[in-house]
């Protein structure tokens, strides 16, 4: 399997990919380039390779200077350029097949990669982060997760677990409850606390309690994770760092109140394609509708509906989009402060 994927990677890079094409996310890269590039009989799955995932791929790619990834925002990783010239992909020999194949669906794979790289919410993408969220949890559209800071680290490493392993809410409190048995802190309903966890959970000059209800550790212990959370779409995942960012719908007036119009921006958190989602709400809102760019924020788009469309709006995202509710804000700019329908 590691073979085909390389075989597939220098196809695409030797015959499709374009200096043009760049900056490209990852996952449009693979979806849109290597993936039809791959010889036909001879399927490719990162999963089932060494590589488990895309960005590991392209980390090798990248010590041996035949492309270079970037990460303009957490968990968002876009290839900014690639180097023909370096032996491997120069010496490389490209099937006449693969060639008919790549010129027979040049002109339909091009446009279609434009669309996702233009219009589409960021396309999700392999991390080389590790998580042990069971399949219930991946069901999930947003999962949250924590990693160890440096601090912690000790902890989990004593456990058997690697520095970049995220862990869900559950997870976290199970292992902290595993190195208290281990270490025999445990005392009816608190816990002791050993130097490892005083020096973590406490700044330095203050003074660490001797031990702690157990309730108040768990709490203090996730506080000092690093917050990570795993968007879940279209049978792929991302991982991103930070807490889940929420979509917020905002209500403006304009003309002097005599109209109104509604924003929805943060669709990227949760993976919403903006140019459909805004086709489906002018049909709904039976209004006119748009989508733009957010400046300086990568694979940020704004939609907007001319009208009230507050209610519809966060309806539809969880309805079809399955955005939970407590994570759409909604916004009233608005001097007359309606209610949106």
């Amino acid at each position: 399997m590691d073979e085909r994927i390389r075989v597939a990677f220098l196809n695409a890079l030797k015959v499709k990919l374009k200096k043009t094409d760049l900056p490209i996310l990852i996952n449009v890269f693979w979806g849109e380039y290597v993936i039809p590039c791959t010889p036909e009989g001879s399927p490719i799955d990162i999963k089932q390779s060494s590589f488990k995932g895309v960005r590991k791929f392209l980390e090798g790619m990248e010590e041996k200077k035949v492309v270079r990834v970037e990460e303009p925002s957490p968990g968002v990783h876009q290839i900014v350029s690639f180097d023909k010239s370096v032996q491997e992909v120069s010496r490389h020999k490209v099937d006449q097949a693969i060639r008919d194949q790549i010129a027979a669906s040049s002109s339909s794979s091009s446009s279609s990669a434009k669309e996702v790289t233009n219009t589409a919410a960021p396309p999700l993408s392999a991390s080389s982060y590790t998580t042990s969220a069971s399949p219930d949890e991946k069901k999930s559209l947003v999962v949250e997760l924590f990693g160890a800071p440096q601090s912690l680290q000790p902890l989990f490493l004593e456990l058997g677990h690697e520095k970049r392993h995220l862990y869900t809410k559950k997870e976290v409190v199970d292992h902290l409850w595993a190195y208290a048995s281990k270490h025999k802190l445990g005392n009816k309903g608190n816990c002791k606390l050993d130097e490892l966890l005083a020096k973590a959970l406490f700044k330095k000059g203050q003074e660490p309690p001797e031990e702690l209800p157990k309730k108040d550790l768990a709490d203090l212990f996730l506080s000092k994770m690093t917050n990570f959370h795993e968007v879940n779409r279209g049978g792929l995942s991302d991982i991103r760092k930070g807490p889940v960012k929420p979509v917020v719908i905002t209500l403006e007036q304009r003309q002097g109140g005599r109209k109104h119009v509604t924003r929805i921006t943060g669709l990227e958190s949760f993976a919403v394609p903006a140019k459909e989602l805004a086709d489906e709400l002018r049909q709904q809102c039976a209004a006119s509708t748009s989508v733009k760019k957010i400046e300086g924020k990568v694979g940020g788009e704004e939609v907007m509906v001319q009208g009230l469309a507050v209610r519809q709006a966060g309806d539809h995202l969880v309805k079809k989009y399955e955005v939970p509710r407590k994570y759409i804000q909604n916004v009233d700019k608005s001097k007359a402060k309606k209610k949106g329908k």
